[in-house]
């Protein structure tokens, strides 16, 4: 309709008219541009909250799963204490109530960053979404935070070295026998899911359990007690440093947020 009509403007000699016509086709296709680029920016935006949404999310997780941790090791660091306090002589208790402490020195509670959705954007590309590019550098150095190194050297060394040891040095406590702050612990912040392990009496076997006496004249069990001590410091405040770069970027996630919503 449109082409037909310049067309005739044309044969006519209207230029004015010509013009007009030229002018409408020009603003038409501006505004179809703009309109494009706006969908465009719109689409951008909500993709852009649907990230920061997901992120948000797994940083909550984060933050309850660090202090559920923290709160789990604060309990087998002192166990550890206790222990070395017991060897050292300076408390005297009953050999079982020694062996509930010690029952943790297998335990490995550890925190692990949720990574999948990070990793995922990072893959796609969409991670660039984000506007803020000093947001995105924050989720960068949080995702790379070097904190595993402590839960690499915890595991590689309970592992390793203190399980296989053990095994050969004495009966290992069972879980079931762990020390009542470690109980109530799991029983607060994990429920009664799983059923108890039997007990089994190691008085029956022809290997008896070692003495007091013998675990206080083993330097391998000190260093073990005093090692397990030094890394589960080092992993609560690892933690520690983690949990404030966490909530922190929620409060930048919370204000980016707003910013999107708002159209500021």
């Amino acid at each position: 309709m449109l082409l037909r009509r310049i067309t005739k403007h044309v044969t006519d000699q209207n230029w004015f008219a010509v013009f007009i016509d030229f002018l409408i086709v020009v603003v038409g296709v501006f505004i179809g541009i703009q309109v494009a680029n706006w969908n465009e920016t719109q689409q951008d935006q909500q993709e852009q909250y649907v990230i920061l949404e997901l992120l948000e999310s797994d940083i909550q997780s984060d933050i309850k799963l660090i202090e559920a941790t923290t709160k789990y090791q604060n309990i087998l660091k002192a166990d550890y204490l206790f222990c070395l306090d017991v060897l050292a002589r300076k408390i005297d208790v009953t050999e079982a109530e020694f062996n509930k402490k010690f029952a943790s020195m297998i335990t490995l509670p550890k925190f692990t960053q949720k990574r999948t959705s990070f990793e995922n954007l990072v893959s796609s590309g969409k991670l660039e979404l984000i506007d803020n590019q000093t947001l995105t550098n924050q989720f960068i150095n949080y995702y790379n935070d070097d904190y595993e190194g402590w839960n690499t050297a915890m595991q590689d060394y309970t592992r390793n070295i203190i399980a296989p040891y053990l095994m050969k040095f004495d009966h290992i406590p069972l879980p079931n026998n762990q020390s009542d702050s470690i109980k109530k612990f799991i029983k607060d912040n994990y429920s009664e899911a799983s059923n108890p392990i039997p007990p089994i009496d190691v008085n029956q076997f022809d290997i008896k359990p070692k003495s007091l006496e013998e675990y206080r004249n083993n330097l391998f069990i000190i260093n073990a007690l005093r090692y397990k001590h030094l890394n589960i410091s080092g992993q609560i405040d690892a933690y520690k440093s983690l949990l404030e770069q966490s909530k922190l970027l929620l409060e930048k996630i919370s204000e980016e947020k707003l910013k999107i919503s708002t159209g500021k």
